[in-house]
């Protein structure tokens, strides 16, 4: 049997507005600020990394997945990890672009 969660943020302290996405350069701007511990889709951020934490068995529960999502968020984690995908996505392009021409 398939279960239904049906969960609200404000259940579990998360209470900020939704914010407007005016443009995809907002849009990465506010995404960039989240991962690094600010701005107006940290909530969100928080919400959905701990919903994910929690339902692949990293969390035993999702107040202990927000707790952790917040955790990696402070310790500078996610900022991290996007540097270094971006770091290795920009060091293949320039290989591919050599091995071109």
């Amino acid at each position: 049997a398939t279960e239904r969660l049906i969960l609200q943020a404000r259940d579990h302290g998360l209470r900020s507005p939704e914010p407007e996405l005016h443009s995809l350069a907002t849009w990465r701007e506010q995404a960039l600020d989240a991962l690094r511990g600010q701005g107006p889709l940290l909530e969100s951020l928080l919400w959905n990394g701990g919903f994910q934490l929690w339902r692949s068995g990293l969390a035993g529960d999702l107040a202990a997945g927000v707790a952790a999502a917040e955790r990696l968020v402070r310790e500078g984690a996610l900022e991290a990890i996007r540097r270094e995908i971006r770091e290795a996505l920009e060091h293949e392009a320039t290989d591919d672009r050599r091995a071109r021409g």
